[in-house]
């Protein structure tokens, strides 16, 4: 039987051992922020080194679709408490990791969706960009549409980019398979 003073001494590890943990995955998801951030200043910064024009990388409709039939896909798998486990478990410390093989299974399903719906951005813009001009009047407006739509396609990259990320995060706490 443990006496008082352990009893008291066992709580308060516990609740330091808590804390310190709590600690670690802010750390954790602190830098992976910056992480993701710097990617995506290094990215601005190279394309406005080459003389262009960061703004034009912003395509609202590849990024609806890009953000949206990810998000839907995983939905139609997954039930929404399993995506947030999976968003814990990239963060968690091993001990804390709710399902790691699912958590990996979903990261990698996150990904190929990511592919996928930047394949079909492309695709739609392409559609919407070449169905109207079947008389060729100005090539250099039709280069413009066609480089709009490759915006798509970045995001997809970017975006798949983050999702393996997560997942080895995941495999590297305890997640091996």
């Amino acid at each position: 039987m443990l006496s008082a003073h352990e009893n008291h001494t066992n709580g308060v590890l516990e609740r330091e051992t808590l804390r310190t943990n709590l600690d670690r995955q802010e750390v954790r998801k602190m830098r992976f922020a910056i992480c993701v951030a710097l990617l995506v200043l290094a990215l601005v910064g190279a394309v406005m080194l080459d003389g262009a024009n960061p703004l034009a990388f912003i395509g609202i409709p590849g990024l609806v679709i890009e953000v949206l039939v990810p998000v839907f896909a995983l939905l139609a798998v997954w039930k929404g408490s399993e995506l947030g486990a999976a968003c814990r478990d990239a963060f968690a410390s091993r001990r804390d990791q709710s399902s790691p093989a699912r958590s990996i299974r979903i990261w990698d399903f996150a990904e190929k969706a990511c592919y996928a719906a930047g394949a079909l951005a492309w695709l739609m813009v392409m559609v919407v960009v070449l169905v109207p001009r079947v008389p060729l009047r100005d090539p250099a407006d039709l280069m413009r549409n066609l480089a709009v739509g490759l915006v798509a396609p970045i995001y997809a990259v970017l975006f798949a980019l983050v999702c393996r990320i997560l997942r080895e995060r995941v495999k590297q706490r305890g997640g091996d398979t």
